[in-house]
């Protein structure tokens, strides 16, 4: 792994809203010294939201990681499409993640690494 980058777990989607093709991250992959481990979007999403740049994400096919309001969590940090910046739920990511990982698909599979840092800056 390149220094300054994370390992994120990006599991492709189809807005609800717009239609387009997006990204939403489910989780990371953390290095630790026996491998590495996933760790859950929700575990990690504020800390994600402060140290990802936006404009690096989009490049990646990923929207803006924001707080956002639903209805069934109220105020939370969540992924946005790329295309329309419409809320992608932790849950129907988490489903599609399942649904992929049952094909025969590997969270490796949908790893990218994304450059850190403070995004104000970037």
């Amino acid at each position: 792994m390149l220094p300054n980058t994370i390992q994120v777990v990006a599991i492709p989607e189809r807005c609800y809203r717009c239609g387009g093709v997006t990204r939403g991250i489910v989780g990371v992959l953390a290095p630790r010294s026996t491998g590495t481990v996933f760790r859950e979007f929700d575990e990690v999403a504020e800390s994600l939201a402060n140290v990802l740049n936006p404009e690096v994400l989009r490049v990646g096919g990923i929207g803006p990681i924001k707080p956002r309001r639903s209805r069934t969590r109220g105020l939370y940090v969540s992924n946005g499409c790329v295309h329309c910046d419409a809320i992608l739920g932790s849950f129907p990511l988490w489903e599609r993640l399942n649904e992929v990982l049952s094909e025969g698909f590997q969270l490796h599979d949908f790893a990218l690494s994304v450059r850190i840092g403070d995004p104000a800056r970037q």
